[in-house]
């Protein structure tokens, strides 16, 4: 064989090998890149019930989808719930701890303390943060700190709308009763400055545990001639026992949660904490892509919902003027 043909076959092996290792490496590449990296863990913690919490989950899980997350392929949710009971939620999140999640995802002012609390190292996000600011669980908006940040459902005006539609039904309104607990003392004293406002007189009813609602809203009958509540999150757990409660009476009632309507409520306004659960999925996207919480501003409210039932304000005897319904997003059928 020829000095020439012995170097092209040379030649011809050495590129068929590079070209093999070549595309052997390509395909090593497209592995790695096709393929996350890692499963991120996400803890989600509810101070509500199972019930109360599947729309808000539901609106979350909407957001990671949105984001390009697969569950079980990119994340895995670690779920708590403390059914309506604080006294279980260092419990539930110390569990969260000890799992070494990536981030916990939680809401409400109890929750996210408590969760504070058990870490300053794992990002917090909040979905629903009750005037953040004021009840210290960030130092500023645009510069949230520690380890925590998300959206808040304190937009300033809430409270005084909610009385002032309440009004716009009831032209006579004299009394009003207002069911709040201490993580919504904000909320409750902005709704006595618009009741001033509005000469309106106010009964307080500060929910300490849900055992003692039933005797609040028994001794608010015959006193009051409607009834709010603030968006307080444990409220969402007891809306069935609040509802079926201002029915029985005949009291009207204005709710600080828009899922009450559909639970058969009359008529409530409130930020749409659906939107913010969806949305806090970004925050959650960009702490897992290296962000720090203490630089992710914390959003406020920009949609509100005012939903409106018929058949409820029927049932009491009300007519709903048409002034009224032009302002509903909704009108529950």
């Amino acid at each position: 064989m020829g000095t020439n043909v012995r170097r092209r076959q040379f030649l011809q092996g050495g590129l068929a090998l590079t070209t093999l290792s070549l595309l052997s490496g390509c395909g090593s590449l497209l592995t790695s890149v096709g393929q996350p990296t890692r499963l991120y863990r996400i803890g989600f913690l509810s101070a509500a019930t199972e019930t109360a919490t599947a729309p808000n989950l539901e609106a979350f899980r909407r957001g990671l989808v949105e984001r390009g997350y697969v569950e079980a392929r990119d994340i895995a949710l670690d779920i708590r719930y403390a059914d309506g009971r604080s006294d279980r939620l260092l419990d539930l999140v110390s569990e969260l701890v000890r799992a070494n999640v990536d981030v916990i995802l939680t809401s409400g002012l109890d929750a996210i303390r408590t969760a504070q609390r058990a870490t300053d190292v794992i990002p917090i996000v909040f979905a629903a943060g009750n005037d953040p600011v004021a009840n210290g669980l960030v130092t500023s908006l645009a510069r949230p700190g520690g380890n925590t940040t998300g959206l808040s459902i304190s937009a300033g005006h809430e409270s005084a709308k909610r009385l002032q539609l309440l009004k716009e039904v009831l032209p006579g309104l004299g009394h009003v009763a207002v069911l709040w607990n201490q993580p919504s003392i904000h909320l409750f004293e902005d709704t006595q400055v618009a009741a001033e406002t509005l000469g309106v007189q106010l009964t307080s009813l500060e929910v300490e545990s849900p055992d003692t609602l039933a005797s609040l809203l028994t001794g608010a009958v015959g006193q009051a001639d409607a009834l709010v509540t603030t968006d307080a999150i444990l409220f969402a757990s007891l809306a069935p026992q609040i509802v079926s409660f201002a029915s029985s009476n005949g009291l009207p009632a204005m709710y600080g949660q828009v899922s009450f309507p559909r639970q058969g409520g009359l008529m409530a306004y409130g930020p749409n904490i659906l939107d913010n659960f969806r949305r806090a999925a970004t925050y959650v996207d960009k702490i897992l892509k290296g962000a720090k919480p203490s630089a992710l501003p914390v959003e406020q409210p920009t949609v509100f919902d005012f939903l409106i039932n018929p058949k409820t304000a029927q049932a009491l005897g009300l007519t709903i003027p048409q002034t009224v319904l032009q302002q509903a997003t909704e009108i529950i059928q």
